[in-house]
Formats: C-alpha cells, sequence, structure tokens
C-alpha cells in the first residue's frame, strides 16, 4: 500500500475529503441519520400529496410506499 496520493487533494486545497476517505465517527452518523429523515419524508410525504389527487386510496398508497421502501433496499443490495 504505501504513499497513496490524491491528485484532487493537491489541486483543491479546501478539499476536505477525498473518494476513498473516511470520515469521523460522529459526522458518519450525523450524515447517516439526515439521509434518513430525508428518505423517509419522501417516502412518506410524496405517496401521502399525490394519490389522493391521482384518486387512490389508503391501499394504494400503503403499496406505493412499500414500493419507495423496497426498491433502494434492492437497488443497493
Amino acid at each position: 500500500m504505501g504513499d497513496v496520493r490524491h491528485p484532487p487533494m493537491e489541486k483543491l486545497q479546501d478539499l476536505e475529503y477525498c473518494i476513498d476517505s473516511k470520515p469521523p465517527w460522529p459526522e458518519t452518523v450525523l450524515l447517516a441519520f439526515q439521509n434518513y429523515i430525508l428518505m423517509l419524508g419522501r417516502t412518506v410525504m410524496i405517496p401521502t400529496v399525490l394519490v389522493p389527487l391521482m384518486g387512490g386510496n389508503a391501499v394504494i398508497n400503503y403499496s406505493l410506499q412499500l414500493r419507495h421502501l423496497l426498491c433502494p433496499f434492492l437497488d443497493t443490495w
């Protein structure tokens, strides 16, 4: 392994992390929680607002929310 060079960090002096850098654990946990809140909002709020406008009922809303949860899981699995 030895000496690892990061050309982007040499060109951009204000760059905190490179593509293979690992942020500290507190920042990682904070960003993961932020991502969770944003994804939960997207999963619940978009179907809750759009399904009734399209003439759907609670069953369709529930089904759409499950698909919003399942698809990213399958994508990253």
